[in-house]
């Protein structure tokens, strides 16, 4: 049994497609879309599966260690100079900027970029306590952020759509804005994409089963998740536009 969401689930579920196929999905498969499960034949009862997945084109927190090491690079390019107890105050829950990091992930990630070159290091001394050592970011560590960010993306994470807004100081205002209309349009996508599921998932449930094996109730409750879903890409489509209103009247020197 696999975990989904904190429920059971098993590792394949048979599930009949909006378009009526029949098809075997695995929990690698599962993304945020409902497919109504397929049931034994002859069978009356109508089960609805809220947690069954299928990959998707939607916004992801693509997470890995490049992904943080342009963030700390990130921080470094519009602080100057800083320490790793900064660096970690910056990221501490509950309000951290771009998103949270753990403690232990932060120093051994800052040796990295000082020993392959994109970071400085230097050691103060400090009276009556431990010596602190202050990082700053390279011109090779520089260039390799501004790179990063400014790369082709067929698609934008989250955290890589905050991080190319963060730096509109080191890549300019028409590169964050271009990035900022694809991602909202790619948001207002996954929004059209998401309806056509809903109406499909609730077309699928006859009138005449909603009073029937609590059909009705699972309704409401995938209906829940599709609509905090279409609250989030909205939340995201008007930030996009607020920055690249914010953008377009600052004056750069």
């Amino acid at each position: 049994m696999a975990k989904i969401n904190g429920m059971r689930a098993p590792v394949t579920r048979q599930v009949v497609t909006n378009d009526g196929r029949l098809q075997e999905i695995s929990p690698g498969e599962w993304s945020i879309t409902l497919i109504a499960p397929a049931v034994v034949p002859g069978e009356a009862a109508l089960t609805i599966w809220e947690s069954i997945y299928r990959r998707a084109p939607m916004t992801s927190k693509r997470r890995n260690s490049a992904n943080l090491e342009m963030l700390l690079m990130s921080l470094l390019a519009t602080s100057g100079k800083l320490t790793g107890y900064k660096v970690a105050a910056l990221l501490r829950p509950p309000i951290p900027l771009i998103r949270p990091v753990k403690h232990s992930q932060i120093y051994p990630a800052l040796t990295a970029l000082e020993e392959a070159g994109d970071l400085g290091g230097q050691w103060v001394e400090q009276q009556g306590r431990p010596n602190k050592k202050e990082y700053r970011l390279s011109a090779q560590g520089q260039a390799r952020l501004k790179s990063w960010l400014l790369q082709h993306r067929e698609s934008f994470s989250q955290d890589e759509i905050l991080l190319i807004a963060y730096n509109i100081a080191l890549i300019g205002r028409d590169a964050v804005k271009a990035a900022l209309v694809q991602f909202r349009d790619q948001c207002d996508a996954e929004k059209r994409l998401l309806e056509e599921r809903w109406k499909s998932a609730a077309a699928a449930v006859p009138k005449s089963r909603l009073g029937k094996n609590g059909a009705g109730e699972k309704l409401v409750g995938v209906r829940a998740n599709y609509e905090l879903a279409l609250m989030e890409r909205d939340a995201r489509i008007a930030w996009c536009e607020g920055v690249i209103r914010r953008a377009e009247r600052v004056v750069f020197a």
